[in-house]
């Protein structure tokens, strides 16, 4: 206690008891100390009467006497003054050790409790946004020694999936980051574009994180203007409901697909802000280190093998570990197959009834009902009632298969149009799959009947386009109908190059009048120079009629002749000669085709009717590729294993029953099937030791010979070490080590308009 002027007891504010004992205490603590550590000092008198003083004052107190109390403690601050100012506290000094106390207390809470934060970027939006001040609960996780990665108590609460922590940057301890936990230890983690799964420990199986899409739209950093591009996503994770955006088209930082293997003592986090945030997809180092892709590049691939098109990656999961020895790299062929392609035609008010359509199915099967063909289709029923609802408003499907594909037509009434689908057999591998394809084109079809063929094509993955061909033909650029003013039921039908062909549109043509060619026999009376003729007699529902084709012209033309006009095939002949005579002039000149289509009056076959497009042709053609499992190399490089060369090559042949010697590619060398019926090449290099591994599948490698030129070319590249190791190899870091957590992101305190808004 600092020095006082004595004052007159007159002149003296009454007192508050509780100051009167605290100033009481404070100089019965200040005696006691004086005396410890300076009572040699001190005369034993003086001792004696600063013992008596203090006992004196616990007496008042024991005995609730504020006024001993407080004559107890003037005499011995007096006493205090008069024999022990040496030992007394200066003003100033008691000040800096209050101080001094505050500071240290509130280094303590913010190292150890609280600590505030402004976050410097957009990676969490829309979460927090750039410029927000949070809090940070450091004690949740359990206390952290300042200065080291050491948390006491970290048993307390564990780290869980969905929380937003800030941690030190593994790449550079010295910058803090703040992002939501994904995975926590012993997770897999995949990212497919935007939807991200998780298979936790111990589970067999990867769960999509919950996403359910907003109307909601994007916003800047400032919260004023849209960001286009952009959708945004509520996710439903662990105990936390956020919200996601991603801006298109960048879906994800490092390509489509990324798989992640989270170790012990780490975690994965994510940024909100998905495809515009440095997180653990996207972290990577510099090291020197051996490089799988080196020792077999794309472009040895494509000289040793059958296929030309390939993916390389580096799964993550093992370059994760980042030793410099170890490296491994998958390529998978987009194989090419005319059995993966997709074809989707469609006939808008075409020229012939669009039932012709349904006849072009080869073999095709009639199904009475939609339910019919789902139930044939073998479609497990809780997804029957979808497809049926999809299917109902066209007439019944025609479904047939060739040697590569199925083939399935169905007809929508109310806008008058055929859709054929040719879905190759590996793309629809079986009835269930096409069935539940031809209810995506069809639905889709329903939704905007005037959208382009490329529109109705899906996309689940399985299958990779190399390329789409679309065109599109007005009815009015090859052909017309026109009927006969002077007799019911006389109409004559001219194409002229027809997009689907000349043999479809013969096929077409005489669906039309209810047969086929084959059973139709040739019109030698009138013959069509350059082509065929065929004179149909009359049946159910048609009069005679005359069919020809000029087929070095690309030219057809149906003539049906109404009873009362054509009695006979003399009398068809004589309608239709003048036309054979100018099926040259038409395929030959598009203003001759014009002028006869002017000449008899054919009505516009492009005006519009009932608000849908005119008479239109439209077909698709995708090329399909499949990437998988059966076109696939993995390469595996290990140098300098710890076990030794040898012993590693043990190590890999141990669980093998049967293996063979393959001395041809390289010394040593050896090679067995694995259980998925991979051929498998071990080859040792001694020059670097170093131990290639070569898992090839049987689509890649489907003889010996392919992976013994494989393998020679991978022992040649890793005999020399400049071939094969990178002095500046980029490796992923994408794992958070626990220690490096500072605590979890709990309020947002600034600005006003969001203060104290919990993080979720």
């Amino acid at each position: 206690m600092s020095k006082t002027r004595p004052q007159d007891p007159s002149d003296r504010r009454p007192r508050k008891p509780r100051h009167v004992r605290a100033a009481a205490r404070m100089l019965q603590k200040e005696a006691r100390r004086i005396v410890k550590r300076h009572g040699g000092r001190l005369e034993e008198g003086v001792r004696d009467e600063i013992a008596a003083a203090v006992a004196a004052i616990d007496d008042g107190l024991a005995r609730k006497d504020l006024g001993t109390v407080e004559a107890e403690a003037e005499r011995l601050d007096g006493l205090l003054d008069q024999h022990a100012a040496f030992a007394r506290k200066s003003a100033l000094r008691e000040t800096l050790e209050n101080v001094s106390v505050a500071v240290i207390v509130a280094l303590g809470l913010r190292a150890c409790v609280y600590e505030p934060f402004q976050i410097p970027s957009g990676s969490m939006m829309p979460t927090l946004l750039p410029g927000d001040h949070i809090f940070v609960n450091k004690f949740v996780y359990g206390i952290q020694i300042p200065f080291t990665n050491t948390v006491v108590g970290a048993s307390m609460r564990q780290v869980e999936r969905g929380d937003v922590v800030v941690f030190r940057y593994p790449l550079d301890e010295s910058d803090d980051y703040i992002k939501r936990v994904i995975g926590l230890p012993g997770d897999e983690i995949e990212v497919r574009g935007r939807q991200v799964f998780v298979k936790p420990a111990g589970s067999e199986e990867f769960v999509p994180i919950e996403q359910e899409p907003l109307a909601e739209r994007c916003r800047d950093e400032t919260g004023t203007k849209i960001v286009p591009n952009c959708k945004l996503y509520r996710e439903r994770y662990g105990n936390h409901v956020y919200t996601v955006r991603y801006v298109r088209p960048e879906f994800a930082p490092l390509g489509e697909f990324q798989h992640f293997e989270v170790p012990e003592g780490h975690l994965f986090v994510m940024g909100d802000n998905r495809n515009q945030s440095e997180d653990s997809r996207a972290w990577m180092v510099k090291i020197e280190a051996v490089a799988a892709d080196r020792v077999l590049t794309v472009a040895d691939l494509r000289d040793l093998t059958d296929e030309t098109l390939f993916t390389m990656r580096r799964p993550t999961a093992h370059a994760a570990s980042l030793d410099p020895n170890v490296d491994r790299v998958v390529y998978e062929a987009d194989h090419r197959s005319s059995k993966q392609d997709v074809v989707i035609e469609i006939y808008r008010r075409p020229l012939v009834p669009p039932e012709a359509v349904a006849t072009l199915v080869p073999d095709g099967v009639r199904h009475a009902s939609v339910e019919a063909f789902l139930e044939a289709a073998e479609v497990p029923p809780p997804s029957r009632g979808r497809l049926a609802a999809v299917l109902e408003p066209f007439d019944g499907v025609v479904v047939g298969r060739d040697d590569e594909a199925h083939v399935v037509a169905a007809i929508h009434r109310p806008t008058a149009t055929a859709i054929l689908l040719r879905c190759g057999i590996e793309a629809c591998p079986n009835a269930s799959d096409l069935a539940t394809r031809v209810a995506e084109v069809l639905e889709a079809y329903l939704k905007r009947p005037e959208a382009p063929a490329s529109d109705l094509l899906w996309d689940d993955g399985t299958v990779r386009y190399r390329s789409q061909v679309s065109s599109v033909r007005r009815a009015s650029t090859y052909g017309f109908v026109a009927a006969w003013p002077e007799g019911r039921g006389g109409r004559t039908l001219v194409l002229r190059n027809p997009p689907f062909g000349i043999d479809r549109a013969l096929d077409l043509v005489f669906a039309a009048e209810g047969t086929e060619r084959g059973k139709v026999v040739h019109d030698e009376a009138l013959p069509v120079p350059g082509g065929l003729s065929w004179a149909l007699p009359p049946a159910k529902n048609r009069p005679w009629t005359w069919i020809g084709a000029d087929l070095a012209r690309r030219v057809v033309v149906a003539v049906r002749c109404p009873p009362a006009r054509c009695r006979s095939k003399d009398d068809l002949h004589e309608i239709v000669r003048p036309m054979v005579d100018r099926m040259a002039d038409a395929g030959s000149d598009p203003r001759a085709f014009d002028a006869w289509r002017t000449q008899l009056a054919a009505p516009d076959a492009d005006r519009a009717s009932a608000g849908q497009g005119g008479a239109a042709f439209e077909r698709l053609v995708a090329r399909g590729s499949r990437r998988g499992q059966a076109f696939r190399l993995e390469v595996d490089v290990r140098r300098r294993p710890p076990e030794g060369l040898d012993a590693a090559m043990a190590r890999e042949l141990a669980d093998v029953a049967d293996s063979e010697a393959a001395d041809a590619v390289a010394p040593g060398a050896r090679r067995y099937r694995s259980a998925n019926g991979a051929w498998v090449l071990l080859v040792p290099v001694p020059t670097t030791q170093t131990l290639v591994r070569l898992a090839c599948s049987p689509g890649l490698c489907p003889r010996k010979d392919v992976l013994s030129a494989l393998g020679r070319r991978a022992f040649e590249r890793a005999s020399h070490l400049d071939n094969f190791v990178d002095r500046e190899a980029l490796r992923p870091k994408p794992y958070v080590p626990r220690g490096n957590v500072k605590g979890r992101a709990d309020r947002i305190w600034w600005p006003p308009g969001r203060f104290w808004r919990p993080i979720d």
